[in-house]
């Protein structure tokens, strides 16, 4: 364990960062996708972005994230999203229990 962390501190600054970032997506994802029952996830725009009404609804945080990150792109004009942005919006995602029709 030493070793991979003495590895680690010799990759650039930069790199390292996304690095951590990508493992705390990675564990997020994880954790997320092992939940069992009746819940759906919910990301509501205005929690990142003030003001706008989107509202993200569906079983799946992949999912779910992939159909944000759109939105992002087309309606808040951001075509680079940066890992801060990914952060916030992981943060912003609750569960809520799922509708039964």
């Amino acid at each position: 364990m030493v070793l991979i962390v003495d590895n680690f501190l010799q990759i650039p600054h930069t790199v390292r960062r996304m690095s951590l970032i990508l493992l705390s997506d990675r564990i997020w994802l994880g954790s997320c996708s092992t939940l069992e029952g009746k819940m759906t996830k919910e990301l509501r725009c205005e929690d990142v972005f003030q003001g706008c009404p989107y509202v993200g609804v569906g079983p799946d945080i992949r999912e779910l994230m992939r159909e944000y990150m759109e939105h992002v792109r087309d309606v808040h004009r951001v075509t680079s999203p940066t890992p801060e942005l990914r952060i916030q919006a992981m943060v912003a995602v609750r569960e809520r229990q799922a509708q039964v029709d």
